[in-house]
């Protein structure tokens, strides 16, 4: 349970947020996806022809190797509904090895998250490495979320268990008012669920997954920050680029409150700055590449 000395703040965003947030859904057709490249702290090389998609900036690295050199393409034809658990505009599936890698994939967001979670996931396929969610949102809502996005997506959503083994195809939730971490042991990734001190005045807290996510997949995993008031998601995201993961952060267009992604941007922990609508593509292809040389900060 929150106190009032707890809500007060949370309260103050929530008004802040409201005030700047944008009423209006953004277009959801865009000519084509928005990428941006950070000028500052560039990725390690990859290759030297990046994907058509995601030029980078004159003078800065490739974010992944060509698309040629992938035995995978997330641009191919859609797959058709495989049922009512499928999501609209699923992708082919990604080859089996990429499933039994090491990777993780984590996603923060807050105010507007709901639905940009919503429209990332859906177009998501059904076999890509394990995925954990922090969205800011009271405890009430979390399961109902949670079971909602079960219903649309290729792969299985959940609300997180303490303790419980997070695997590829299945995505978990943070419960609302518990912070969730994920750890690296002999059998694989486990969570871990605790009502420990907020962060940035909220629990869960996207900068404590972000952090443990550094320590237990460093340079395996894939990393963004997504629509939000405040700056919580910004230090883990850096933690994480450090250790040679993949980041990236929603671009202001397409955000409902452009905080996070500004604070994580403006940090230079997002590698990249990417409109709602690549985003999907963008984690895809991520998954499909093998992850950047090993640092002594990275996890081997």
């Amino acid at each position: 349970p929150y106190s009032f000395g707890d809500l007060g703040p949370q309260l103050l965003a929530k008004v802040k947020a409201a005030a700047i947030a944008k009423l209006q859904k953004p277009d959801t057709t865009p000519d084509r996806p928005v990428v941006r490249r950070a000028a500052r702290r560039p990725a390690p090389p990859a290759a030297t022809t990046p994907p058509p998609s995601l030029s980078p900036a004159p003078g800065s690295s490739p974010p992944f190797a060509s698309a040629s050199a992938s035995p995978f393409s997330p641009f191919g034809s859609r797959s058709p509904l495989a049922g009512p658990g499928a999501g609209a505009g699923s992708r082919s599936p990604l080859p089996a090895r990429f499933a039994a890698a090491r990777r993780l994939i984590v996603l923060g967001a807050s105010t507007g998250g709901t639905e940009a979670l919503r429209q990332v996931l859906t177009q998501l396929p059904d076999n890509l490495p394990p995925i954990a969610i922090v969205q800011h949102i009271p405890a009430t809502f979390s399961r109902t979320f949670a079971e909602r996005l079960n219903t649309l997506c290729n792969f299985e959503v959940r609300e997180a268990v303490d303790g419980e083994a997070l695997v590829p195809g299945l995505a978990l939730v943070a419960p609302g008012n518990y912070h969730l971490l994920v750890h690296w042991t002999a059998a694989g990734y486990r969570v871990t669920v605790t009502d420990g001190p907020q962060v940035w005045h909220q629990r869960p807290a996207v900068d404590l997954l972000f952090k443990s996510a550094a320590e237990a997949a460093g340079r395996h995993a894939i990393a963004g920050v997504l629509t939000g008031m405040g700056k919580d998601g910004a230090e883990g995201l850096l933690r994480l680029r450090n250790a040679g993961a993949v980041t990236f952060a929603q671009d202001e267009a397409s955000s409902v409150v452009y905080g996070m992604p500004r604070a994580a941007w403006e940090l230079g922990a997002a590698q990249h700055q990417l409109s709602l609508y690549s985003m999907s593509d963008f984690i895809v292809r991520a998954a499909a590449e093998e992850p950047a040389a090993s640092s002594v900060h990275a996890p081997a």
